[in-house]
Order: structure tokens, then C-alpha cells, then sequence
């Protein structure tokens, strides 16, 4: 059966993303990314993300540690465009592991606009920083047709709490970008960053169903 990789964040939109790819008949493994070792990931939310997994039946979830990643991004990058290095740096990781294990396609719960970060140009960018298609299930989703959804699927309860990630991110982040310009970016902070993705994978962790 063919099947799809999806980004768990923990949040409400990941979730439902991955429980529409698949009802849709596919099967679908998740990757989750802390902020671990260098920010303390609290037990609750561990098991709150895997909870969520076994609810919708994601398997594998696979855990990677990426707080070092994010402290260079955030520490010697343009803070403007942190959201937008992570995200395509998460991507990249994501495409890689989907690769290495079968996976046909990426999944993520990108909504159009919901965030100040996700706008259109912003969107494609991140679609063209990896070869991997993306499915995007909920770009074009109200929030609340969202939350409905996660409601009914059980794990609405499971899927609040904070945005951890916006926690140390911009007020203003770039609303516009293209891949050039982030992988300029990217490239100025290495090679830093190639020994901490080095680590990433080589810490990859797949959690005993």
C-alpha cells in the first residue's frame, strides 16, 4: 500500500491532516521534531503526541531531536526568516526519512494564512525546497471545520496546548520568500548546521508501538 509521512506536531492541524490522507486509504507513519535535548520536552506532551498517534493509527512515529537545529537557526540566523529555515529544514529531514523508509509523500497541517508566516509565496517555497510531493489536506480549511473534525476523531483534547515553537520564533516573521533567498540563509550558517542534522539523523528514535 502506498503511503505518506506525516509531520506531527502536536497541535490540532496535524492530526486531522493525517486522519484525512488516511481515510482516503492511504497508510500513514509520523515524524515528530522536539526541541529536545536543548529545551526540556515535558512527559506530558510526549505522551499526549503519542496518544495521537495510536488514536489515528499512525505507525511508526519516529522522534527527532532538533533543538540544537533550532537554537543556530534562532541564535546566528536572520530572525525574520527563522520560521522559514526551520520549516524547510524540517522538510529536507522529513523528505530524507520518507525516502530511507518507502514513503511516497510528505503530509503537513499547512492552513493557508492561519498563521502570519503562511502565506501563499511562503507555502510554495517550502514545496520547492524538496523533490518529495507534499499533501497539504487542510491549506483551504476554516479553523473551525478543523476543529470539528479533530473533535470528532477523538483527539481534540490530546491536541491543545501551547504553540512551543512560536514560542522563541520572530513577532514579525518574513511573509514572503523564495528558496534562493533560504537557502542563502541555510548555507550562511554552516557547516554548524550539517553537523547538528548530522546528529538529527543519526538520533532518530522510533517509538515501540
Amino acid at each position: 500500500m502506498v503511503k505518506g509521512l506525516l509531520m506531527l506536531s502536536g497541535g490540532i492541524d496535524s492530526p486531522v491532516a493525517g486522519w484525512l490522507v488516511k481515510r482516503a486509504g492511504f497508510e500513514v507513519g509520523a515524524i515528530n521534531f522536539s526541541r529536545s535535548p536543548l529545551f526540556k520536552e515535558s512527559d506530558k506532551k510526549r505522551r499526549r503526541i503519542s496518544l495521537i498517534s495510536k488514536t489515528l493509527g499512525f505507525s511508526p512515529l519516529m522522534r527527532a531531536e532538533f533543538g540544537r537545529v533550532l537554537r543556530i537557526v534562532r541564535q546566528k540566523g536572520v530572525l525574520k526568516y527563522y520560521f522559514l529555515v526551520a520549516r524547510v529544514l524540517m522538510h529536507r529531514v522529513a523528505e530524507r526519512v520518507a525516502l530511507e523508509g518507502g514513503y511516497s509523500f510528505l503530509i503537513d497541517g499547512e492552513n493557508l494564512g492561519q498563521v502570519a508566516s503562511q502565506t501563499l509565496t511562503n507555502i510554495l517555497m517550502t514545496q520547492s525546497s524538496i523533490a518529495i510531493p507534499l499533501f497539504r489536506p487542510l491549506l483551504c480549511f476554516e479553523k473551525q471545520d478543523t476543529i470539528r473534525l479533530s473533535k470528532k476523531i477523538g483527539v481534540y483534547e490530546l491536541s491543545l496546548g501551547p504553540e512551543e515553537c512560536s514560542s522563541i520564533g520572530p513577532k514579525h516573521p518574513a511573509t514572503s520568500s523564495d528558496i534562493a533567498l533560504i537557502n542563502e540563509q541555510i548555507d550562511a550558517l554552516n557547516p554548524l548546521l550539517d553537523e547538528e542534522l548530522s546528529r538529527v539523523y543519526s538520533s532518530l528514535k522510533v517509538e515501540k508501538e
